[in-house]
């Protein structure tokens, strides 16, 4: 049985179950919020995040923070709300909507997307979830790269025997959690500015060796190709090069800066019955 399937249909009837239960709190809390905060904003918090296959969504919150100067001011409850996780509760929304799932990688914010190298990109193979790998490790206040690495982890291994482990890690971890957790630069602009300029050097160089990669494979492909004309094979003839284009492929050697990304053989010259030179 497809487990994703199972998983969904189990997140549908406890997130419905759940709201039903907590259904108070989800009037109580905001109005609490609207009317103790300096804005006088809605106790209501949405923001686009990347979800499975890299779809965006609004993910919700209560707002515990507003922004003064492009400053993070948390508000007067909000310090207790983020310590204990409680400002992520209208997430079951999202649950319910097919947005989330209980348990899966962390949805970060839509600008960090085309960031990703392919393979940190695997993290959006399965929905993203209100506990995480992250949670589960205590690695709120660990790098981006870090986080997302541990991700990519839970998107490779999704099955419920992995699922019932970080449940039980985060059970046991929960104080220290709870305790480490830094709520003055939870989530704030600054750490997001940061994250995303790691995200940005980090893909730079993922490209920079893409396209190292792709032209040393490619040189060695032709290199190899040169290499294997035999020298009395007459039907590969056609392979056989000028002088000028040996000289090139000469300096092309000579000039290699990386060597420790090729282990093949060195270029040597043979000169066949006809004194043509070839390799």
């Amino acid at each position: 049985m497809d487990y994703k399937k199972v998983k969904r249909f189990f997140d549908i009837i406890l997130s419905l179950t759940l709201i039903v239960i907590l259904s108070p709190l989800f009037i109580i809390i905001p109005l609490t919020l609207q009317l103790t905060n300096d804005t006088k904003k809605i106790g209501y918090f949405k923001q686009k995040r990347t979800g499975i296959n890299g779809k965006e969504f609004y993910i919700y919150k209560f707002r515990s923070v507003i922004v003064k100067n492009n400053i993070d001011h948390v508000t007067k409850y909000g310090s207790f709300l983020r310590k204990f996780g409680i400002d992520e509760l209208p997430q079951l929304i999202n649950i319910l909507k097919g947005d989330m799932s209980f348990i899966g990688p962390r949805p970060r914010p839509i600008s960090y997307y085309e960031y990703y190298t392919d393979e940190q990109k695997e993290k959006f193979s399965v929905l993203p979830g209100i506990l995480n790998p992250v949670i589960s490790n205590d690695k709120e206040n660990a790098s981006i790269l870090e986080k997302i690495d541990l991700e990519v982890e839970y998107a490779k291994k999704c099955n419920l025997k992995y699922d019932l482990l970080l449940i039980k890690d985060i059970l046991i971890n929960l104080p220290s959690i709870v305790s480490n957790r830094n709520i003055s630069s939870h989530g704030n602009i600054k750490n997001l500015n940061n994250d995303l300029d790691i995200l940005k050097e980090n893909y730079m160089k993922w490209i920079d060796k893409k396209q190292y990669n792709k032209t040393n494979n490619n040189f060695n492909d032709k290199k190899e190709e040169l290499i294997n004309v035999k020298v009395n094979d007459i039907s590969k003839a056609n392979l056989f090069i000028s002088d000028e284009q040996l000289e090139y492929y000469e300096t092309m050697l000579n000039n290699y800066t990386e060597p420790e990304l090729y282990q093949g053989p060195k270029l040597v010259k043979k000169i066949n019955s006809n004194n043509k030179t070839v390799y």
